[in-house]
């Protein structure tokens, strides 16, 4: 039987702060304002926008693939009253999005390619893909064609992920597909740059 990974892109999934141990949810709130055309979803790394609503909760927007600074990882979006809403933000729409925005955890990510174990320690950038629209969760996947040593790339990878359907390898020794990998937001505009390995 060949193994294949499943090819499930999520976007971030914070898993484990930077003292080891397991994320427990803790979110600060900031505004999505309705001029922001880009709709989102959970997963979503973002970046305040220098804006701010009038309560002074900063304004949040997407990170895309080659920019530089982030601020987090959209986990989810406050309610809103309004009847059978997605579960994901929608283009032009004022939303109080929910961000995991501890610089120093670790997060998943599906890899966009293969993966080799000297990616390990190194730096890469965001691909960007569609958002799950039935489930809410972002499209975003590690862009291994990225991977390098430079400070500026916004993930450092960590490791593999240890779950028993997540190999590099298939039963032939054939680096496969839809790895899922541990990050560190490296390019955090709360903390400095880290140099890849």
């Amino acid at each position: 039987m060949t193994h294949v990974n499943a090819n499930v892109p999520s976007g971030l999934r914070p898993v484990r702060d930077g003292g080891s141990g397991y994320y427990t949810g803790g979110v600060n709130r900031y505004r999505i304002p309705a001029s922001d055309a880009t709709p989102m979803a959970a997963g979503d790394p973002v970046v305040i926008t220098g804006e701010a609503d009038r309560r002074g909760y900063a304004d949040i927007k997407a990170v895309l693939a080659g920019e530089t600074a982030m601020t987090g990882v959209l986990v989810g979006f406050e309610p809103v009253p309004e009847r059978d809403q997605p579960n994901h933000r929608l283009a032009s729409t004022e939303r109080y999005a929910l961000v995991a925005n501890d610089a120093s955890f670790e997060c998943l990510i599906q890899a966009n390619d293969v993966v080799t174990p000297d990616m390990i320690g190194q730096n890469c950038d965001f691909a960007v893909g569609p958002i799950n629209v039935p489930y809410g969760l972002s499209g975003y996947q590690a862009d291994v064609a990225t991977v390098g040593t430079a400070d500026t790339l916004p993930m450092q990878i960590t490791g593999i992920f240890d779950a028993p359907d997540n190999h590099i390898y298939d039963e032939a020794g054939t680096a496969i597909t839809n790895v899922v990998l541990k990050v560190r937001l490296n390019n955090s505009n709360v903390v400095d740059n880290e140099e890849g390995v």
